[in-house]
């Protein structure tokens, strides 16, 4: 159909020349999608839903970066969810590449089924603790295998076993520097120096009511806390949370998953119950720990760290939830 003068669309040479260079560009960009577009209708089935998916499609997990900004470290899952590798992202040459092998990872992470403790279990998968972490020097790995630390060595692609305690190892950390490695053991709080030598006990009256270092059920539930002990940023002093659950009421939770149920003891504070007791400890290396005095007595201490050697701060939080200090 013939259009009026002033209604034609002008050329493309009319347009100035950044004017062309978007429309080219446009262009450019419309074509992968027009290329998306099905040509008919995609019946999905269940079988497609819910069926296991490709390699291809499996993400990565795992991600963490190493300190040096190198490497991003990540498991890569097999098509069928086993046989995990170690890979790693190479930013500057845009490659990825196998950091370790699948039979190699398989010996250092049992799966959690290994688990006899359920409550292990369901943290490990619901808060998802770590089965790795990257050594502060980027040169070798530290793995969790249920509870017993390995270090694995990327030079030699070796790995040497840090403990074999019958009771299991948790949260563990490098210090600052990587000179020195802290985990939980049956509430106390452990260090041992990464390049050899026993370990050295931080703490020695933790029991299952006196819990150092460690997190409890009120404080990962209600406060999202993960954590209760960091290392000062020169590697000489500790900074952790005692906890006192003895007159906190006990709370018996069911487990219906076996033929015969049974039931485990939860410390749990219902309304106008007494709440654990708190302290917030300083321990150097050659010395007991210490009482940080914060005053009036603390309901909460959610929040606390370092600022800089020597200098540590604390959130004091009432029960009410409505007032919180700074100290």
């Amino acid at each position: 159909m013939y259009l009026p003068p002033q209604e034609r669309v002008a050329p493309v040479e009319d347009f100035p020349l950044n004017t062309r260079f978007l429309i080219a560009l446009c262009a450019l960009f419309s074509l992968p999608l027009l290329a998306q577009q099905p040509s008919a209708k995609k019946q999905y089935t269940v079988e497609a839903i819910y069926g296991s998916a490709s390699t291809a499609a499996r993400p990565p997990a795992g991600m963490q970066w190493s300190p040096d900004g190198r490497k991003l470290a990540y498991i890569q899952r097999g098509a069928a969810g086993e046989q995990e590798s170690l890979f790693y992202f190479d930013p500057a040459s845009g490659k990825s590449a196998q950091l370790i092998a699948a039979d190699k990872l398989a010996a250092l992470i049992p799966p959690t089924s290994n688990l006899k403790d359920d409550r292990q279990r369901e943290a490990r998968s619901r808060f998802g603790v770590a089965d790795y972490q990257w050594a502060p020097d980027s040169r070798s790995l530290l793995f969790d295998a249920l509870g017993q630390l390995w270090l694995f060595d990327l030079a030699s692609a070796r790995g040497h076993q840090l403990t074999d305690a019958s009771e299991p190892s948790s949260d563990p950390k490098f210090s600052p520097a990587g000179k020195y490695l802290s985990y939980l053991r049956a509430h106390n709080l452990y260090v041992r120096p990464v390049a050899g030598g026993p370990e050295l006990a931080i703490t020695t009256d933790g029991t299952s009511t006196l819990l150092n270092g460690e997190v409890d059920w009120l404080y990962s539930e209600e406060l999202d806390v993960r954590s209760n002990y960091f290392w000062s940023p020169d590697e000489s002093q500790l900074l952790f949370l005692q906890m006192n659950e003895a007159a906190v009421p006990q709370y018996p939770i069911v487990n219906w998953i076996p033929t015969h149920p049974d039931t485990d003891q939860e410390r749990y504070p219902k309304a106008g119950d007494p709440n654990p007791t708190v302290r917030l400890m300083l321990s150097s290396l050659n010395a007991p720990p210490v009482a940080i005095d914060l005053g009036a007595a603390a309901d909460y201490i959610p929040r606390f760290g370092w600022v800089r050697p020597g200098l540590a701060f604390a959130m004091v939080l009432n029960r009410a939830q409505n007032q919180q200090d700074l100290y």
